[in-house]
């Protein structure tokens, strides 16, 4: 695949960014119907125009600023009463997406593009049902922003170029979660970045900026592992010298957040890259020993022993009960499921739940539950095809090396777990995956040049 170029600007064109202007202008209004639209509404106008012109002519560099969001949900209010939020920023890279699969006759790459069937089916088949109208559009645009990322990535093939703007973040959120340790609450940073946070317990566990310790864990595990490949298959020296440093800071960051299922996650991708690479007995000797000496690290604090070899009645009870609710949920509602996001809002009339809404903790249960069989086919079947596709191509590509890897640590982390809906940067990181994924193409080369 080609990579994305900036387009010419034509006459279609223009109508296109002066149409999405509008149309950002009209969700505005949506949100905030009271505000008087003066001069903060028009700058905000001219802002979204603004925007979608940069966007257009540097979709690259556009791309790349919101892999480095990625780890990020902050939301900003303005106009004293609305919320700007800054992970719908994918959306703008739909311009650039759009005319150049137009301008090459390729439109067909929407309607292929792995996981698409599934988005529209969890859309259609609950947006006359959900529960909470707000919580369903609201994961729902997300999803399609997702989308836009998995197509723009698979588009855009120099991966070299993709892969370090989502493992610099890095640097910044790990040692925010080791002070966040050292004080024994989230920090006034984290509040003031996250004020739809606000109402998040200390549990003891670093969040770093994400919703939960889980999903700061889920986030190192995977990017641990790409930071491994980076490692194994360097494409210059300077690769390998910034590898060390982002596996440090992975690693510390998966102990701090104290996620079992990260660990079960990243435990499973590092062997499938370590058996599916080419690279020499003494670069994955290296990385296997620096692992361990992150892993032994993490045994010597006593609080992540105790998570990792203490699973409390509590959790246990609970879990049980929310898979086998979904269980029942599937079984009286075995082809469509109960709807995208309402797992939450029908638990309680199904089973006594007296807790706060709750997702399944596990991503197929989660998906059979509210999407039925068909959404188990839509979503798992492209999901093992894809992993075949790059398991047999990772002895040849890092690209592929590092799809593997991670598709296997959200896979196994989702058997405990289910994050897409409470955290969009873990979303968005799948989809990132799966777009690495998709850009694979056959290559006979050595591993360092594809």
């Amino acid at each position: 695949m080609n990579a994305l170029k900036s387009p010419l600007l034509d006459s279609p064109a223009q109508w296109l960014i002066i149409l999405v202007a509008i149309i950002g202008l009209v969700l505005l209004a949506a949100q905030a119907p009271s505000v008087s639209f003066g001069v903060p509404a028009c700058l905000l106008f001219v802002a979204i125009a603004l925007v979608a012109i940069i966007t257009w002519y540097f979709p690259r560099q556009f791309l790349q600023l919101i892999l480095l969001t990625i780890p990020f949900d902050f939301q900003v209010t303005i106009l004293s009463r609305s919320t700007l939020y800054v992970d719908l920023l994918p959306l703008f890279l739909a311009i650039p997406l759009l005319a150049d699969l137009y301008r090459r006759r390729r439109l067909n790459a929407l309607v292929t593009t792995p996981l698409a069937a599934y988005v529209l089916m969890a859309i259609l088949t609950g947006m006359t049902r959900a529960q909470d109208p707000f919580w369903f559009w609201g994961f729902s645009v997300r999803l399609v922003c997702g989308l836009i990322l998995c197509i723009a990535v698979a588009l855009y093939k120099n991966e070299r170029d993709l892969i370090t703007p989502v493992l610099y973040p890095l640097f910044i959120l790990t040692p925010y979660a080791l002070y966040q340790i050292s004080i024994g609450s989230l920090g006034t940073l984290y509040n003031l970045l996250n004020s739809h946070y606000v109402m998040q317990p200390w549990t003891g566990r670093a969040y770093s900026f994400f919703f939960q310790p889980n999903n700061w864990g889920g986030y190192c595990a995977i990017t641990a592992l790409l930071a491994i490949v980076l490692f194994l298959l360097p494409h210059t020296p300077r690769d390998r010298t910034l590898a060390v440093p982002l596996i440090a800071c992975a690693g510390v960051g998966m102990v701090t957040s104290g996620s079992r299922g990260a660990w079960m996650g990243f435990a499973a991708g590092l062997l499938c890259i370590l058996f599916l690479t080419n690279a020499s007995k003494l670069a994955r000797t290296i990385a296997a020993c620096f692992t361990v000496i992150t892993v032994a690290a993490a045994f010597s604090t006593g609080t992540f022993t105790n998570r990792l070899f203490h699973v409390g009645g509590f959790i246990i009870d609970t879990r049980m009960v929310l898979w086998e609710a979904a269980w029942m949920f599937f079984r009286q509602h075995p082809i469509w499921g109960i709807g995208t996001t309402n797992f939450s809002f029908l638990l309680p009339g199904l089973v006594h739940w007296t807790y706060d809404t709750a997702a399944v903790h596990n991503l197929p249960l989660q998906i059979a539950a509210e999407n039925g069989l068909i959404g188990l086919l839509l979503f798992f079947i492209p999901i093992g095809l894809i992993l075949t596709r790059t398991a047999r191509a990772s002895s040849t590509s890092r690209h592929a090396l590092m799809a593997t890897g991670g598709l296997v640590a959200i896979l196994v982390h989702g058997l405990v777990d289910y994050q897409f809906v409470s955290a969009p940067q873990y979303l968005y990181l799948f989809f990132f995956i799966v777009g690495l994924a998709v850009g694979v193409s056959p290559c006979q080369k050595s591993s360092a040049e594809c």
